[in-house]
């Protein structure tokens, strides 16, 4: 079975820096869904590599593996090209987590309008449950990606980026 994540990216969340406490919070609530996940049978996840939630939803994961080789990483990019604007540091974050991947899959080669929402389909399709981190806000990808897994009929467990709170829809 398989859990893959969707949420906001950095400049979406309440606080940017990594180093915050609210940062430190999200990255434990996103552990500790990973945990419960891990212990409903859940072992290969999928990560679309965006910056925030999806960086570190994979590290959290891959954290996990450490102690539990059932556990599988697995990215869903949305083209090749989606890291090439990021700076040095998270590039190398990027590359550094594709490397520990149990498999990379490549929506499309290249860019084009659209792609995202295509590899957050791809992921929803082939997940049983999501775990998202959302602000509420109707728009943007994290909330169609949210809306589409409801119409798909996916258990999803939601982390309010607002409180860090959780609930199942």
């Amino acid at each position: 079975m398989f859990c893959c994540f969707t949420g906001h990216r950095p400049q979406s969340l309440l606080e940017k820096s990594e180093g915050s406490e609210y940062i430190i919070k999200l990255k434990n609530q996103i552990s500790l869904q990973i945990e419960k996940a891990i212990e409903d049978g859940f072992y290969d996840f999928y990560t679309g590599m965006a910056q925030g939630t999806d960086t570190f939803a994979a590290e959290e994961v891959l954290k996990k593996q450490q102690n539990d080789n059932r556990v599988k990483l697995h990215a869903a990019i949305p083209c090749e090209m989606q890291a090439n604007s990021w700076n040095e540091k998270e590039k190398e974050r990027y590359k550094r987590i594709l490397e520990k991947c149990e498999s990379v899959i490549y929506v499309s080669r290249n860019y084009y309008r659209g792609c995202m929402q295509q590899r957050n389909k791809f992921m929803v399709d082939n997940s049983e449950r999501v775990i998202a981190v959302w602000n509420g806000e109707n728009a943007g990808g994290t909330a169609f990606t949210i809306k589409y897994a409801s119409r798909q009929g996916k258990e999803i467990y939601l982390i309010s980026s607002n409180d860090l709170t959780v609930k199942k829809l």
